[in-house]
């Protein structure tokens, strides 16, 4: 459970057992390659052989084009991403065996048809648009539009526009219009009438339109094209109908798609790095623990491969490794962002703070059991991403949450707890509703608490940089005034012995004075440094704000509450004043009311509850975001590859 520490690694390798050696990198999937410091000193060899580029072209190609025709189960499409489940073995059984060329050749083969036929509809679709205005014209679009001494042309336009024109032109000898629709006219003039023909058009704004030359008259050529268009149709539906047919081939594509692009990300990385005449060198991260088993698989491939460790003043990526339980909150802290390598990993310290504050804002019995129920039933199921998996997971966590915080609150889906059997009454310590006090200071508690965390964290993040001075001088006096503050109080209302209310009240006093001395501690002169901490005394209001900002765990519970309480009375009300249906509207209520109210308080509870995480814990013992681990491995776009019985170096 912590940041894993990383080496920076050379690896030199022969020229003949470059094959192997990067094979072994990408299986493995625990070096992140990085730039060869010393490039001036190597020559890098150009890529000239694209064989492996042009393949996984027509790969990916071919499963995008026929995953539009597969058939697919909405839900599973979403959870499992259209991947397939495999192991190492059956992958390299189906590259021997599976000829997918054939088959990428017929999908190449239906789309330059499909899109011929797509185009043909689009052309046939735009004549129609230009044709049916001059559906009544009787004349055949074949008709010369221009003799020697004549010339025709097919104007369009507003209708009180056309009855103008028409009107006015047919007073002048030269000009024979012929109104053919509202919005439509023929003119043919004398060629020596051109001039005056351009003028009028001009004049009266209308269009001249070009007619497609066809055999029929516009009447007829549309219809022949709505045949056209049937025809067209038929042929689009029977060339999906032959997408449909491939698509029983998508599994076993999809998993020669990511084979084949591992090769070829293999075949990049050795054609593109920095060597020698002799040796290519790669250098990249890997975790400590790591390296050693690196050493041994390298071996058992071939001897001609050095790997040494560099010393280098980078900053490394962050890898972080947590247990089955906790590696599930994983994306909260992904969601703020990685630590740094000198930071301390919080997944382990949030989780058990997001589980209880999440059951503060979704604290219902119900909602639980259907949050709970549904991400099981989903990880029971369906096979995820990793990443997905663990959110899966984590949502998992958070509805056993609201179940147990329902429980305790007397959450019941708004249901009056009076209701319930005895021994269920009697679980429910505190009411929300009735009585929020306690719970509001059960909330500030509670944030206390993790400020508290936060701050002795802060404390051993700088010991380990070796830096404990500074982490004591900066928090250990705010410690010991916050634990001064509580045991004080505790005294004053006789929770604790009242003897040691002196006691307490002094150690206040003497941890306000700490934090005056040691608050200005880097500067050098000595009024500089009693003026910074008098300075930082102001720090309390900002602590005071960071826990007055957990009383939003109260007003998220409540909200809860209360919705689920109003649905209920409302899905009442309609059922007593709605005659003969009243119970439809009541179940209807019911229904929409408490999805909606589960869905957006869910939301609620989530967002807050990692908002507390971000801004009131991290920000007291985590100074940046670092670099995530990325290593050089097989990218699973496609293929889950169900571990064998193999040691996981990773």
């Amino acid at each position: 459970m912590a940041i894993l520490k990383m080496n920076k690694i050379r690896v030199a390798v022969h020229h003949d057992a470059v094959t192997e050696v990067v094979k072994t990198l990408q299986d493995t999937g625990v070096v992140e390659l990085t730039e060869v410091i010393n490039k001036k000193v190597l020559k890098r060899s150009e890529k000239t052989d694209f064989r492996l580029n042009y393949v996984s072209g027509r790969l990916d190609f071919a499963v995008s084009f026929l995953s539009k025709y597969e058939k697919k189960n909405i839900l599973k499409s979403v959870l499992e991403e259209d991947t397939v489940t495999s192991t190492n073995k059956k992958i390299k059984r189906l590259s021997n065996r599976f000829h997918y060329n054939d088959i990428i050749d017929s999908a190449y083969d239906i789309v330059e048809k499909i899109n011929f036929a797509e185009g043909k509809l689009v052309d046939l679709e735009k004549e129609k648009d230009i044709l049916h205005p001059w559906r009544n014209l009787d004349l055949t679009l074949s008709d010369r539009r221009e003799t020697d001494r004549t010339k025709t042309f097919f104007l369009t336009g507003k209708p009180e526009i056309i009855n103008k024109v028409c009107k006015d032109l047919k007073q002048k000898k030269s000009f024979v219009p012929t109104q053919i629709s509202e919005t439509t006219m023929t003119l043919t003039f004398t060629k020596n009438a051109e001039k005056d023909a351009f003028l009028a058009i001009k004049k009266s704004e209308l269009s001249n339109t070009e007619l497609p030359f066809r055999r029929g008259t516009p009447a007829e050529e549309l219809e022949r094209m709505e045949r056209a268009e049937k025809k067209t149709h038929k042929k689009l539906n029977a060339l999906r109908l032959e997408a449909k047919k491939l698509t029983v081939f998508l599994p076993d594509l999809r998993v020669m798609s990511d084979y084949i692009h591992w090769r070829k990300d293999r075949f990049d990385l050795a054609h593109d790095s920095y060597g020698t005449k002799t040796t290519l060198i790669l250098e990249g991260w890997c975790p400590i623990g790591c390296f050693n088993d690196l050493k041994k698989e390298i071996r058992k491939t071939t001897p001609f491969c050095s790997l040494v460790i560099i010393k280098t003043n980078e900053e490394p990526p962050v890898c972080i490794r947590n247990n089955k339980i906790t590696e599930s909150f994983e994306p909260i802290t992904y969601l703020y962002g990685a630590p740094t390598a000198k930071d301390i990993d919080p997944t382990p310290y949030l989780a058990g703070f997001f589980f209880i504050f999440f059951g503060f804002c979704l604290s219902d019995v119900g909602y639980g059991i259907m949050l709970t129920s549904f991400t099981a039933t989903a990880l029971l199921i369906y096979k995820m991403p990793k990443e997905k998996a663990l959110f899966f997971k984590l949502l998992m966590f958070s509805g056993i949450s609201a179940f147990l915080g329902g429980i305790l609150f007397g959450g019941y889906m708004g249901m009056d707890i009076s209701r319930l059997p005895e021994w269920q009454q009697k679980l429910n310590i505190l009411n929300p509703l009735e009585n929020p006090m306690p719970i509001f200071a059960l909330a500030l508690i509670l944030g206390a608490i993790q400020i508290l965390t936060g701050m002795i964290l802060s404390i051993v993040r700088e010991a380990r940089n070796d830096n404990l001075k500074e982490g004591l001088l900066k928090k250990a006096p705010w410690l010991l005034l916050f634990f001064s503050l509580v045991f004080w109080a505790g005294s004053k209302f006789a929770y604790l012995p009242e003897a040691g209310e002196t006691v307490w009240l002094w150690l206040v006093y003497t941890s306000l004075i700490t934090i005056v001395l040691t608050g200005g501690y880097e500067q050098k002169n000595l009024f500089a440094k009693l003026l910074m901490g008098i300075a930082s005394l102001y720090d309390i209001v900002g602590y005071l704000s960071d826990i007055l900002s957990y009383s939003r765990l109260l007003a998220i519970g409540l909200a809860t509450s209360a919705l689920a309480f109003s649905i209920n009375l409302l899905a009442t009300i309609a059922y007593e004043s709605i005659p003969y249906i009243g119970w439809l509207a009541f179940f209807l209520v019911i229904i929409i009311g408490h999805f909606f109210n589960f869905v957006v308080n869910l939301l609620g509870a989530f967002i807050h509850t990692a908002r507390l995480q971000f801004v009131e814990f991290f920000g007291k013992f985590i100074t940046g975001t670092g670099r995530t681990f990325r290593p050089f491995s097989r990218e699973s776009r496609f293929v889950i590859i169900v571990k064998e019985n193999k040691k996981q170096l990773l």
